[in-house]
């Protein structure tokens, strides 16, 4: 995958991060965004190839900001979130692909990238 990747020939792009503070089920998150779908693209290009492509549903980008202690009931912390608002960042330059790989059953486990894949100006 990661040659296909370096092969596909990929641009640098921009990300923005949504300023209102959203929530999955289990942690508070600020979602990205990517004007141009670049992400899209590559996850869609990255299912076409893998040998194990299990048809994953849509991906959200996001940042987590931590995770629930306990069981809220999502109403009143959607209620609360929304008077919360980040200040807005300047969009961020993606220069580089990395696969990582990481212990999800730990909070803070081991982390490790295992390439990186530079991104070229066509």
């Amino acid at each position: 995958q990661s040659t296909l990747l370096e092969e596909a020939g990929i641009a640098p792009f921009y990300l923005r991060i949504n300023p209102s503070l959203n929530s999955f089920t289990t942690a508070p998150v600020l979602m990205i965004e990517d004007p141009a779908g670049v992400i899209g693209h590559i996850r869609k290009y990255l299912r076409s190839c893998a040998i194990d492509n299990d048809g994953a549903p849509e991906y959200h980008p996001h940042i987590t900001l931590g995770l629930y202690r306990d069981a809220f009931d999502t109403r009143e912390v959607s209620e609360w979130f929304a008077g919360f608002r980040c200040f807005p960042a300047k969009p961020a330059q993606v220069t580089e692909l990395s696969f990582c790989v990481y212990e999800t059953k730990y909070i803070q486990g081991s982390f490790e990238v295992k390439k990186r894949i530079q991104l070229k100006m066509n």
